[in-house]
């Protein structure tokens, strides 16, 4: 996988999509995404919240 699909792939779980979700949209394997930690996550998470896209 390579570094912009692993981007979206954690704005996609911060976002809240489950991994299966993420798997199947993205077209990527379970061990990548398994892979992404859940530190990435809620440091994109933060991220979002920061700016205003989520609350």
């Amino acid at each position: 996988m390579n570094e912009q699909t692993m981007r979206e792939c954690i704005k996609a779980l911060a976002y809240g999509c489950s991994r299966d979700e993420v798997c199947a949209v993205m077209n990527v394997s379970a061990e990548d995404v398994n892979g992404i930690t859940e530190k990435e996550i809620t440091t994109q998470r933060n991220y979002l919240q920061k700016m205003g896209y989520i609350q």
